[in-house]
Protein backbone atom coordinates (compact mmCIF):
# COMPACT_ATOMS: atom_id res chain seq x y z
CA UNK A 1 0.00 0.00 0.00
CA UNK A 2 1.55 3.26 -1.06
CA UNK A 3 1.77 6.07 2.12
CA UNK A 4 -0.98 9.18 1.56
CA UNK A 5 0.79 11.96 0.71
CA UNK A 6 -1.06 15.26 0.89
CA UNK A 7 0.48 18.57 -0.19
CA UNK A 8 -0.67 21.82 1.36
CA UNK A 9 -1.45 24.51 -1.51
CA UNK A 10 0.51 28.01 -0.99
CA UNK A 11 -0.73 30.32 1.79
CA UNK A 12 -3.16 33.21 0.70
CA UNK A 13 -3.07 36.54 2.77
CA UNK A 14 -6.24 38.17 3.17
CA UNK A 15 -7.73 40.92 0.68
CA UNK A 16 -10.40 41.81 3.73
CA UNK A 17 -13.58 44.01 3.37
CA UNK A 18 -13.37 47.58 1.14
CA UNK A 19 -15.09 50.62 2.81
CA UNK A 20 -18.10 50.84 3.44
CA UNK A 21 -19.99 53.89 3.95
CA UNK A 22 -21.84 55.40 7.04
CA UNK A 23 -24.89 54.10 7.26
CA UNK A 24 -27.35 56.95 8.22
CA UNK A 25 -29.24 56.70 11.30
CA UNK A 26 -32.29 57.51 9.28
CA UNK A 27 -32.36 54.62 7.57
CA UNK A 28 -31.69 52.13 9.89
CA UNK A 29 -34.58 53.09 12.05
CA UNK A 30 -36.42 52.79 8.77
CA UNK A 31 -35.45 48.98 8.08
CA UNK A 32 -35.96 48.48 11.93
CA UNK A 33 -39.65 49.76 11.57
CA UNK A 34 -39.81 47.01 8.33
CA UNK A 35 -38.88 44.24 10.08
CA UNK A 36 -40.88 45.08 13.35
CA UNK A 37 -44.00 45.53 11.02
CA UNK A 38 -42.99 42.07 9.82
CA UNK A 39 -42.38 40.18 12.65
CA UNK A 40 -46.26 38.95 13.38
CA UNK A 41 -46.29 37.53 9.72
CA UNK A 42 -43.11 35.73 10.18
CA UNK A 43 -44.29 34.49 13.27
CA UNK A 44 -47.58 33.23 11.78
CA UNK A 45 -45.30 30.69 9.63
CA UNK A 46 -46.11 27.07 9.63
CA UNK A 47 -43.70 24.77 10.74
CA UNK A 48 -44.36 22.97 7.25
CA UNK A 49 -43.56 26.16 5.00
CA UNK A 50 -40.63 27.02 7.00
CA UNK A 51 -38.82 23.49 6.20
CA UNK A 52 -39.62 24.29 2.61
CA UNK A 53 -38.08 27.41 3.00
CA UNK A 54 -35.04 25.80 4.68
CA UNK A 55 -34.51 23.53 2.09
CA UNK A 56 -34.99 26.03 -0.60
CA UNK A 57 -31.97 27.71 1.19
CA UNK A 58 -29.49 24.45 1.60
CA UNK A 59 -30.17 24.06 -2.44
CA UNK A 60 -29.07 27.75 -3.04
CA UNK A 61 -25.80 26.85 -0.61
CA UNK A 62 -25.18 23.89 -2.44
CA UNK A 63 -25.09 25.59 -5.61
CA UNK A 64 -23.12 28.74 -4.66
CA UNK A 65 -20.69 26.71 -2.50
CA UNK A 66 -17.23 26.71 -4.89
CA UNK A 67 -18.17 30.94 -5.21
CA UNK A 68 -18.72 30.70 -1.11
CA UNK A 69 -15.50 28.98 -0.62
CA UNK A 70 -13.23 31.35 -2.85
CA UNK A 71 -14.77 34.51 -1.14
CA UNK A 72 -14.31 32.99 1.88
CA UNK A 73 -10.38 32.64 1.10
CA UNK A 74 -10.22 35.48 -0.08
CA UNK A 75 -11.56 37.73 2.69
CA UNK A 76 -9.72 35.17 5.43
CA UNK A 77 -6.92 34.24 3.37
CA UNK A 78 -5.43 30.70 4.27
CA UNK A 79 -2.52 28.81 5.78
CA UNK A 80 -2.41 26.22 2.67
CA UNK A 81 -5.40 24.43 3.52
CA UNK A 82 -7.27 25.75 0.10
CA UNK A 83 -10.83 25.98 -0.39
CA UNK A 84 -11.28 22.45 1.47
CA UNK A 85 -12.21 24.53 5.11
CA UNK A 86 -14.13 26.66 3.38
CA UNK A 87 -16.27 23.69 1.23
CA UNK A 88 -16.77 22.02 5.42
CA UNK A 89 -18.40 25.22 6.26
CA UNK A 90 -20.88 25.21 3.32
CA UNK A 91 -21.37 21.56 4.32
CA UNK A 92 -22.45 22.60 7.93
CA UNK A 93 -24.76 25.33 6.97
CA UNK A 94 -26.74 22.67 4.43
CA UNK A 95 -26.66 20.15 7.31
CA UNK A 96 -27.97 22.37 9.47
CA UNK A 97 -31.11 23.73 7.26
CA UNK A 98 -31.56 19.90 6.17
CA UNK A 99 -31.29 18.88 9.57
CA UNK A 100 -34.22 21.02 10.87
CA UNK A 101 -36.15 20.97 7.79
CA UNK A 102 -36.53 17.17 8.66
CA UNK A 103 -37.47 18.05 12.23
CA UNK A 104 -40.56 20.48 11.23
CA UNK A 105 -41.45 18.46 8.77
CA UNK A 106 -41.79 15.83 11.55
CA UNK A 107 -42.92 17.72 14.20
CA UNK A 108 -40.19 17.20 16.05
CA UNK A 109 -41.39 13.61 16.71
CA UNK A 110 -38.08 12.29 14.81
CA UNK A 111 -35.60 10.10 16.78
CA UNK A 112 -32.73 12.15 18.45
CA UNK A 113 -29.45 10.55 17.77
CA UNK A 114 -26.87 11.43 20.76
CA UNK A 115 -29.37 11.68 23.89
CA UNK A 116 -29.19 10.14 27.09
CA UNK A 117 -30.23 9.96 31.02
CA UNK A 118 -27.08 10.24 33.30
CA UNK A 119 -26.84 8.98 36.49
CA UNK A 120 -26.85 12.50 38.32
CA UNK A 121 -30.81 13.09 36.61
CA UNK A 122 -29.55 15.32 34.00
CA UNK A 123 -30.33 14.40 30.01
CA UNK A 124 -26.96 14.78 27.76
CA UNK A 125 -27.42 15.97 24.43
CA UNK A 126 -23.61 14.71 21.95
CA UNK A 127 -23.24 17.75 20.36
CA UNK A 128 -19.75 17.33 18.85
CA UNK A 129 -18.42 15.76 16.86
CA UNK A 130 -21.42 16.80 14.65
CA UNK A 131 -20.40 15.32 11.12
CA UNK A 132 -18.25 12.18 10.76
CA UNK A 133 -15.23 14.02 9.62
CA UNK A 134 -15.05 16.60 12.69
CA UNK A 135 -12.71 14.40 14.51
CA UNK A 136 -10.21 14.67 11.49
CA UNK A 137 -10.29 18.43 11.46
CA UNK A 138 -11.03 19.24 15.39
CA UNK A 139 -8.81 15.94 16.72
CA UNK A 140 -10.56 13.56 19.50
CA UNK A 141 -13.06 14.65 21.71
CA UNK A 142 -16.65 14.42 22.51
CA UNK A 143 -18.89 17.61 23.74
CA UNK A 144 -22.05 17.15 25.71
CA UNK A 145 -25.02 19.60 26.31
CA UNK A 146 -25.99 18.32 30.00
CA UNK A 147 -30.05 19.63 30.73
CA UNK A 148 -30.47 20.32 34.44
CA UNK A 149 -32.56 17.82 36.52
CA UNK A 150 -36.06 18.19 36.22
CA UNK A 151 -35.89 19.98 33.11
CA UNK A 152 -37.38 18.53 29.80
CA UNK A 153 -35.33 19.11 26.52
CA UNK A 154 -36.22 22.17 24.61
CA UNK A 155 -35.93 21.43 21.19
CA UNK A 156 -39.69 22.03 19.35
CA UNK A 157 -40.40 24.14 22.58
CA UNK A 158 -41.42 26.54 20.61
CA UNK A 159 -43.98 25.32 18.33
CA UNK A 160 -45.43 23.38 20.89
CA UNK A 161 -46.06 26.34 22.62
CA UNK A 162 -47.50 28.50 19.79
CA UNK A 163 -49.60 25.21 18.75
CA UNK A 164 -51.28 25.67 22.57
CA UNK A 165 -51.06 29.73 22.81
CA UNK A 166 -50.75 30.59 19.18
CA UNK A 167 -48.43 31.95 17.19
CA UNK A 168 -47.73 35.19 18.62
CA UNK A 169 -46.25 38.60 17.99
CA UNK A 170 -42.80 37.64 16.88
CA UNK A 171 -39.29 39.74 17.29
CA UNK A 172 -36.66 41.38 16.18
CA UNK A 173 -33.47 41.01 17.56
CA UNK A 174 -29.36 41.50 16.21
CA UNK A 175 -27.47 38.65 15.34
CA UNK A 176 -23.51 40.27 15.71
CA UNK A 177 -21.38 39.24 12.85
CA UNK A 178 -18.47 38.88 14.89
CA UNK A 179 -15.93 35.87 15.13
CA UNK A 180 -13.93 34.59 12.29
CA UNK A 181 -16.24 31.65 10.89
CA UNK A 182 -19.35 33.23 8.86
CA UNK A 183 -20.63 29.91 8.86
CA UNK A 184 -21.71 31.07 13.06
CA UNK A 185 -23.45 33.78 11.70
CA UNK A 186 -25.26 31.94 9.39
CA UNK A 187 -26.38 29.15 12.44
CA UNK A 188 -27.09 31.96 15.01
CA UNK A 189 -29.62 33.40 12.51
CA UNK A 190 -31.50 30.23 11.46
CA UNK A 191 -31.50 29.92 14.97
CA UNK A 192 -32.79 33.05 15.95
CA UNK A 193 -35.61 32.83 13.37
CA UNK A 194 -36.59 28.69 13.27
CA UNK A 195 -36.27 27.96 17.22
CA UNK A 196 -37.14 31.85 18.70
CA UNK A 197 -39.54 33.56 16.39
CA UNK A 198 -37.43 36.50 16.16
Amino acid sequence: MRPFRATPAAPVDPVGNPAQPETPAAAIDAALGELAAARGAWARVGRRERARILREVASNLRASAPEYARLHERQKGSYGEGLGGAYGEAGVMVLHCETTARALEAGFADAVQGVRATPTGHTAVSVFPYLPFDSLIFGAGEVELWIRPGEAPSRGALYRRKAAEGPGDGAVCLVLGAGNHAVIIVLDVLHALMAEDR
